[in-house]
Protein backbone atom coordinates (compact mmCIF):
# COMPACT_ATOMS: atom_id res chain seq x y z
CA UNK A 1 0.00 0.00 0.00
CA UNK A 2 0.90 3.39 -1.06
CA UNK A 3 -0.11 6.73 1.42
CA UNK A 4 -0.71 9.77 -0.30
CA UNK A 5 1.09 12.83 0.37
CA UNK A 6 1.64 13.18 3.68
CA UNK A 7 2.54 15.88 6.13
CA UNK A 8 5.65 14.74 8.70
CA UNK A 9 3.33 14.74 11.55
CA UNK A 10 0.73 12.59 9.27
CA UNK A 11 3.65 9.98 8.29
CA UNK A 12 4.83 10.09 11.96
CA UNK A 13 1.45 9.04 12.82
CA UNK A 14 1.09 6.47 9.85
CA UNK A 15 4.38 4.78 10.94
CA UNK A 16 2.90 4.44 14.69
CA UNK A 17 -0.06 2.80 12.78
CA UNK A 18 2.26 -0.02 10.76
CA UNK A 19 4.30 -0.73 14.42
CA UNK A 20 0.63 -1.03 15.75
CA UNK A 21 -0.42 -3.39 12.92
CA UNK A 22 3.16 -5.02 12.88
CA UNK A 23 2.81 -3.84 9.19
CA UNK A 24 5.99 -3.83 7.16
CA UNK A 25 7.77 -0.80 5.63
CA UNK A 26 9.67 -1.09 2.06
CA UNK A 27 10.20 2.90 2.16
CA UNK A 28 9.47 6.15 1.97
CA UNK A 29 10.32 8.90 -0.65
CA UNK A 30 10.21 12.63 0.18
CA UNK A 31 8.92 15.57 -1.54
CA UNK A 32 8.76 19.43 -1.37
CA UNK A 33 6.39 21.91 -2.49
CA UNK A 34 7.53 23.95 -4.94
CA UNK A 35 5.23 26.40 -6.92
CA UNK A 36 2.00 24.49 -6.01
CA UNK A 37 3.62 20.76 -6.91
CA UNK A 38 5.17 17.85 -4.85
CA UNK A 39 8.63 17.57 -6.34
CA UNK A 40 10.75 14.36 -6.11
CA UNK A 41 13.52 15.07 -3.61
CA UNK A 42 16.10 12.69 -5.02
CA UNK A 43 18.22 12.51 -2.03
CA UNK A 44 15.22 11.94 0.23
CA UNK A 45 14.50 8.44 -0.75
CA UNK A 46 15.12 5.32 1.68
CA UNK A 47 14.43 1.60 0.57
CA UNK A 48 13.77 -1.02 3.31
CA UNK A 49 12.78 -3.71 0.83
CA UNK A 50 16.28 -5.71 1.37
CA UNK A 51 15.27 -5.97 4.90
CA UNK A 52 14.01 -9.77 5.97
CA UNK A 53 10.60 -9.10 5.75
CA UNK A 54 9.55 -10.66 8.92
CA UNK A 55 11.94 -7.94 10.50
CA UNK A 56 8.81 -5.31 11.09
CA UNK A 57 10.45 -3.65 13.91
CA UNK A 58 13.89 -2.69 11.68
CA UNK A 59 11.75 -1.07 8.81
CA UNK A 60 9.88 1.19 11.76
CA UNK A 61 13.13 1.93 12.94
CA UNK A 62 14.48 2.59 10.17
CA UNK A 63 11.76 4.93 8.91
CA UNK A 64 11.43 6.72 11.91
CA UNK A 65 15.54 7.40 11.67
CA UNK A 66 15.00 8.53 7.96
CA UNK A 67 12.59 10.82 9.01
CA UNK A 68 14.46 12.55 11.61
CA UNK A 69 16.92 13.75 9.05
CA UNK A 70 14.05 16.03 7.52
CA UNK A 71 11.04 17.79 9.19
CA UNK A 72 12.56 21.05 8.83
CA UNK A 73 10.22 22.70 6.14
CA UNK A 74 6.03 22.83 6.34
CA UNK A 75 6.93 22.14 2.58
CA UNK A 76 7.26 19.08 2.91
CA UNK A 77 5.59 15.97 1.82
CA UNK A 78 5.84 11.94 2.18
CA UNK A 79 5.02 9.07 0.46
CA UNK A 80 5.21 5.78 2.38
CA UNK A 81 4.65 2.13 0.92
CA UNK A 82 3.81 -0.17 3.20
Amino acid sequence: METDYLTMAEALQFIHECERRNAFIYGIERFTRESGMNVPDLDGIADFSSLPSQDVQKSISSARDFLASFGRSKEERFKIVS
